[in-house]
């Protein structure tokens, strides 16, 4: 039966119960101390080749069987339990292997086999714990080595993107970059160190974002407890300023060759400027917005700034906006752009005349509706 197979038929809880009972009646049983008796007797256990061919085991093996007529699977238990106390594990389960690909012992070795598995599942042995009772070596991480002796990690890594965009290589491609990413956590390699290691260069500004190794830099600082965004939009800041920096994301945003979350790179730099507590006015200026003239509402980085005053207070963002704004402008200015923005057609909702009336109504109050707050809304 396939190993997947044999898996869900042991999701019954009879058949696991059932293994469990064979595995107390062997270990309970007289016929198990037969059985190793009789082995050593036969001196099974000094074949040097073919053991599932030679006439001990034969003889041994027909003599168990026997003496376990009514119990078939509990007979092979027994010779499992027996093998592997001579053997151990790790060679018993590479000779069943072996005998598993000849066409004189694939019956047996088939059912031995099958026996050392449930043998296994009795003891609540986990993948991991079978993996290492067999003296395995992670795959992933030797071809990852041998990769690496003819590679550096920005080729590498280069390379393993690119395989993960072919439907035959994916499956290795992402096997070895978790190998890779655990890799560098064993060698105890900062995010800083994988930055450079990766030759991935603030200096580059748009076109990093562009570049198709910085998502795996990015899930690498993740693993060092790192925001990788704010890391990444950091270091662009310090060489470029922030005016650039938030025009290189608004570009990001709509350019298809770049695979990172443009949304998570958005709210990095809002929270770089929250961590700084800069002002509304303040990012206005640093967006240089405060320049712009009659071009304020086209301005790739007006959104940006939106954004953020919303999030220092939604509440009193479109009081705080239109403030900002009316101190460069003035009134007559930004009716002027808000119909050139487009917004004409919200003014001709007969609605609009109801709320009119209502802030004429409410014109003597020192709290009254802020009218920037209807249009920002739409």
């Amino acid at each position: 039966m396939p190993g997947t197979a044999k898996l869900k038929s042991l999701m019954s809880s009879e058949a696991l119960k059932k293994l469990v009972t064979n595995a107390k009646l062997r270990l309970t049983s007289d016929n198990q101390k037969a059985t190793n008796d009789l082995f050593q007797r036969l001196k099974v256990g000094e074949v040097k080749a073919d053991l599932f061919q030679s006439a001990p085991f034969e003889t041994w093996a027909k003599s168990v069987t026997k003496a376990y007529k009514k119990n078939p699977e509990g007979g092979q238990a027994a010779m499992v339990f027996t093998l592997t106390d001579h053997y151990g594990d790790k060679t018993l389960a590479k000779l069943l292997a072996e005998a598993r690909q000849k066409y004189k012992t694939v019956i047996i070795a088939n059912q031995l086999q099958n026996a050392q598995l449930d043998n296994w599942i009795v003891q609540k042995r986990t993948s991991n714990e079978v993996f290492s009772l067999l003296n395995l070596k992670r795959p992933n991480r030797a071809l990852l080595l041998k990769l690496v002796e003819r590679y550096d990690d920005a080729g590498l890594t280069e390379m393993l993107v690119a395989a993960k965009k072919d439907r035959s290589t994916r499956t290795i491609a992402s096997a070895v970059r978790h190998a890779q990413l655990k890799n560098w956590l064993k060698e105890k390699r900062t995010a800083d160190d994988v930055f450079k290691l990766l030759r991935l260069s603030a200096d580059e500004g748009g076109n990093q974002l562009r570049n198709p190794v910085l998502k795996t830099w990015l899930e690498y600082a993740t693993m060092r407890g790192r925001d990788g965004y704010q890391v990444l939009l950091t270091k662009m800041i310090a060489k470029f300023s922030d005016e650039h920096v938030a025009k290189m994301l608004a570009v990001a945003a709509r350019d298809i060759n770049v695979r990172i979350d443009d949304e998570k790179l958005h709210n990095a730099l809002l929270n770089i400027w929250l961590k700084r507590k800069e002002r509304s006015a303040g990012v206005f200026d640093l967006l240089k917005l405060n320049k712009e003239g009659d071009f304020l509402f086209k301005s790739p980085v007006l959104d940006t700034w939106v954004s953020y005053v919303s999030k220092l207070d939604k509440k009193t963002a479109a009081r705080t906006m239109y403030s900002v704004m009316e101190k460069y402008h003035g009134d007559d200015a930004l009716e002027k752009m808000f119909i050139q923005k487009g917004y004409i057609d919200f003014f001709k909702d007969p609605a609009v005349g109801t709320w009119a009336s209502y802030v004429n109504k409410m014109n003597n109050l020192k709290d009254h509706p802020d009218e920037f707050a209807v249009v920002i809304e739409l």
